[in-house]
C-alpha cells in the first residue's frame, strides 16, 4: 500500500516516514470546506460543525506539512456527486 488517504491530521515525523517510503498523500479537503460551510444548514450539530472546521483548518496545514517532509501529494475528493455546488467566484 502506498497511498495515504485523508492526511488532515497528518504529524511531520509521519509525513516525513511516508516520504521516505515513496507514499503518496491523497489529502481530504472539499468534503471539510463544504460541510464547515452548510453543516449548521444541513442539520449538523452545533458541536459537530465546530469538529469539522478543526480539521478543515488543519487540513490546510497539512498540506505545508506534507510538502516540506517531501511526500508527493495527489489530488483526490470525496465529494459526492449529489452534494450541492460549492464553487465560489474569485476575489
Amino acid at each position: 500500500m502506498r497511498s495515504l488517504e485523508h492526511c488532515n491530521l497528518i504529524t511531520a515525523d509521519t509525513a516525513r516516514i511516508a516520504a521516505d517510503h515513496g507514499a503518496i498523500a491523497v489529502p481530504t479537503l472539499i468534503t471539510y470546506d463544504a460541510l464547515a460551510q452548510s453543516g449548521a444548514e444541513l442539520g449538523f450539530p452545533t458541536h459537530a460543525v465546530a469538529k469539522i472546521d478543526t480539521v478543515r483548518r488543519a487540513g490546510l496545514t497539512s498540506l505545508e506539512t506534507m510538502w516540506t517532509a517531501g511526500l508527493t501529494v495527489a489530488f483526490g475528493t470525496d465529494r459526492h456527486r449529489s452534494a450541492r455546488p460549492v464553487a465560489r467566484s474569485p476575489g
